[in-house]
């Protein structure tokens, strides 16, 4: 009698664990994919944000390089007072906003697909961190220059190195805004290298279309299109 105790005893705490262990997986799997999910929804508004910081860089950067490049600026004085005007000027300020914006989202981006274990997205947004860290510190010279020399050096480095941000932004989101995925579809980046002549190469996106997540397996998601309500679709599909 003891023994039968036991072991239904033994069996019923089996089953316990088994239920316990159900219901934790349960929420994690659910978590999971609504971060991809969310990772997912955001991307296209992370590539609009840097394609407007992006634009407002380049014309900043043209106000700061038509005054360096100002025929008058020969003579001590006039480039004294050129280096004071730019360094209070509101186009650097906003370049410095740009800057900082550009380094905040690549970073959010990265750890978006970090945590929703898409390796490849994380690797993307990883590398156009990397540039963005090397812009802003670029950047950082530039406001900081004391001297005219300096100041040419610095313009050079930041110009060099916002290339090569902008390089890597569209090796990541070329394609994208030309496609049309149909209803409940995927957007999906598939691995693809770049060759640069005399630089390495970028990684980047071949951006298609997927009916199913799986499909995606060696890329990273994008947003997926949106499907039309159930009871629409059966009003549609009903007979008149």
């Amino acid at each position: 009698m003891k023994r039968t105790r036991i072991k239904s005893t033994t069996v019923f705490l089996a089953l316990i664990l088994i239920f316990a262990s159900a219901a934790a997986a349960a929420p994690a799997t659910r978590h999971s994919r609504k971060t991809a999910r969310k990772t997912n929804l955001s991307l296209f508004a992370t590539f609009r944000q840097i394609d407007s910081h992006l634009t407002a860089i380049d014309h900043d950067m043209q106000h700061i390089d038509s005054q360096i490049k100002q025929p008058q600026n020969e003579t001590r004085r006039s480039r004294a007072r050129v280096l004071a005007e730019l360094r209070r000027s509101k186009q650097l300020r906003s370049l410095r906003r740009s800057s900082s914006s550009l380094l905040v989202l690549s970073s959010r981006a990265e750890a978006r697909f970090r945590k929703s274990k898409q390796r490849y997205g994380a690797l993307l947004f990883a590398s156009l961190h990397r540039h963005a860290l090397a812009m802003r510190k670029s950047e950082r010279r530039l406001i900081q220059a004391k001297s005219w020399p300096t100041l040419q050096t610095a313009n050079k480095a930041f110009s060099k190195d916002l290339l090569s941000f902008v390089l890597q932004f569209q090796a990541i989101s070329g394609g994208y805004a030309a496609l049309e995925c149909g209803s409940g579809a995927w957007s999906c980046c598939q691995p693809k290298t770049m060759e640069q002549t005399g630089m390495n190469p970028l990684r980047g996106c071949t951006w298609l279309c997927v009916q199913r997540r799986a499909e995606c397996r060696t890329g990273c998601l994008g947003p997926r299109t949106p499907q039309p309500p159930r009871a629409a679709v059966s009003a549609a599909a009903a007979p008149k």
